[in-house]
């Protein structure tokens, strides 16, 4: 992994921007990958919609919307 890919994902978490990036490179297991969103979760409901920022709403969407339809999928076969 290289240092400035690493560091852009620090930067993306400081300043919470550029949130739809999944940041690939350094989030390579699922935990790594919602402790990366989680980072970038804002509290503030203005703060969130005046700049490129996420709400918890928000990410449950994306996350709903991302891998939803992926887990019932998955999981479908053992409720049946």
């Amino acid at each position: 992994m290289r240092a400035g890919v690493l560091c852009r994902a620090v930067y993306c978490c400081v300043c919470r921007c550029d949130v739809h990036d999944d940041h690939s490179e350094v989030a390579t297991t699922t935990d790594d990958y919602l402790w990366l969103k989680l980072g970038l979760v804002t509290f503030d409901e203005s703060e969130a919609g005046s700049r490129d920022g996420l709400t918890l709403t928000q990410l449950q969407t994306m996350l709903l919307e991302d891998f939803g339809l992926l887990l019932a999928i998955i999981f479908l076969p053992l409720f049946v």
